[in-house]
């Protein structure tokens, strides 16, 4: 007949060396474990690098960045992946035009860009144009091609809300050319957008 403590010390010796076995196994499988640089990404590693390295990235004619809400579409699919992936946790860089692009209007036309700039083309200036229909300073004549910088200066420390509409905020030198002090500025009167010089009888 077995000796019960035995039997016993036995059995717990070999549920001791079981769990030890265990949590070395644990152990092994942790110090394998690597965490993803760019966080929780659902996209296998090959989609971006190679057997041969990390580097260079290399990313899988299949990838589709549009899945992130963000379509690669005009000057985007050019562009470098670092020049907006300056962060490697891909779901921490953002979205907006202005996450890379600085507001070069200083927030005053809204955060919607797309209403004057495409992918394809920073300077849109079709784009911008039906634009500028909607504003209180319809573009008509010469005003349709010029620059916008050459009315757009800044006032009182704003470019674009409140730019002054009168004509002479513009062509004040034109109109002391030919006008003196007194004389109506209401230039409508003799002239034409179309062409400035040659103006109504």
């Amino acid at each position: 007949m077995a000796n019960p403590l035995r039997t016993l010390a036995i059995a717990a010796f070999l549920l001791l060396g079981a769990g030890l076995l265990v949590r070395a196994a644990d152990e092994a499988g942790e110090a394998k474990k690597v965490d993803n640089p760019h966080g929780p990404l659902k996209d296998t590693c090959a989609t971006c690098h190679g057997p041969e390295g990390w580097k260079p990235v290399k990313i899988a004619p299949s990838f589709d960045h549009g899945r992130f809400r963000f379509p690669l579409e005009g000057a985007h699919g050019q562009t470098a992946c670092r020049a907006c992936h300056l962060n490697l946790v891909f779901s921490e860089v953002g979205s907006t035009c202005t996450s890379c692009h600085q507001d070069s209007h200083r927030g005053e036309n809204g955060d919607d860009c797309a209403r004057c700039h495409t992918p394809r083309s920073f300077v849109d200036r079709t784009r911008m144009g039906r634009a500028h229909q909607l504003t209180r300073f319809p573009l008509t004549g010469a005003h349709a091609a010029a620059d916008c910088e050459a009315c757009h200066v800044l006032h009182a420390n704003r470019r674009y809300v409140n730019t002054p509409t009168e004509c002479v905020a513009c062509h004040l030198q034109d109109f002391y050319a030919h006008h003196g002090i007194g004389e109506s500025q209401n230039c409508v009167q003799c002239h034409y957008t179309v062409a400035f010089r040659g103006g109504r009888p």
